[in-house]
C-alpha cells in the first residue's frame, strides 16, 4: 500500500471471491469481490492501481484496486466446443455449442456478445434458423431447446426428443412448408 507503506495481500478463493488482506491477514470487507469460477491466478500491474485474476472457468478479469470492480476482459468455452454455426448469410458472428452453455461472439470484435446458461448440461449440437430469430440446440438431457438470439431467453422446448442424449439436428427450410421425420 503506497499510501501507509503496508504491504496487503490479494487473495483468490475457491468460490471466485478475489479479497485484499491488511498486514495481519484480515480481510478488508469493502475491498472483496466474486468472480466466476474459482480462482486460479492473480498478478499485479506494475502500478499496482489493477490487478489481473483467471478462474477455471476461463474467464480474466481486471480489478480496479481502489473501487474493487471486476471488469471481464476475455472468456472463452472451458470445456470442449461441440458444434459452431454462423448464420446464413453471415461472417460477422457465429454462435458455438459446449458444456453448460452456448455462447454468440462477434468475429469482427472477437468478443462474447451473448451468453446461455444451462447448468449441469452439455450442449451437444445447434443450428440457426435462416430468419436468424432462434438459435435451437440438442442437450444431453434429450431434449431439444430454441432460445432468442437477442436475450438467451427460452423460445421453446422439445423434452422427449430422445430417450438419451441428443448428439446432432438441422434446420430444415424447404419451399412449401412440407416437412418430414422418417424414423430409422
Amino acid at each position: 500500500n503506497p499510501t501507509t507503506g503496508n504491504t496487503n495481500v490479494i487473495a483468490g478463493s475457491g468460490d471466485g471471491t478475489v479479497q485484499i488482506l491488511n498486514p495481519k491477514l484480515q480481510p478488508i470487507p469493502t475491498h472483496a469481490a466474486k468472480l466466476h469460477g474459482a480462482v486460479t491466478s492473480i498478478a499485479l500491474h506494475p502500478d499496482g492501481k489493477s490487478f489481473m485474476a483467471g478462474t477455471g472457468l476461463s474467464q480474466r478479469y481486471s480489478v480496479d484496486v481502489s473501487t474493487f470492480t471486476p471488469e471481464l476482459r476475455e472468456t472463452c468455452h472451458f470445456g470442449e466446443i461441440h458444434d459452431v454455426k454462423f448464420p446464413q448469410k453471415s461472417s460477422e458472428i457465429f454462435v458455438t455449442a459446449s458444456e453448460q452453455d452456448i455462447r454468440v461472439w462477434s468475429a469482427v470484435y472477437n468478443t462474447e456478445l451473448l451468453r446461455i446458461n444451462v447448468p449441469n448440461l452439455t450442449c451437444y449440437a445447434i443450428d440457426i434458423t435462416p430468419s436468424g430469430g432462434s438459435i435451437v440446440s440438442a442437450w444431453s438431457d434429450g431434449k431439444i431447446r430454441s432460445f432468442f438470439p437477442e436475450s438467451g431467453k427460452l423460445q421453446f422446448m422439445i423434452p422427449d426428443a430422445h430417450n438419451d442424449a441428443v448428439s446432432s439436428l438441422a434446420i430444415n427450410n424447404r419451399d412449401g412448408g412440407n416437412e418430414s421425420l422418417w424414423h430409422l
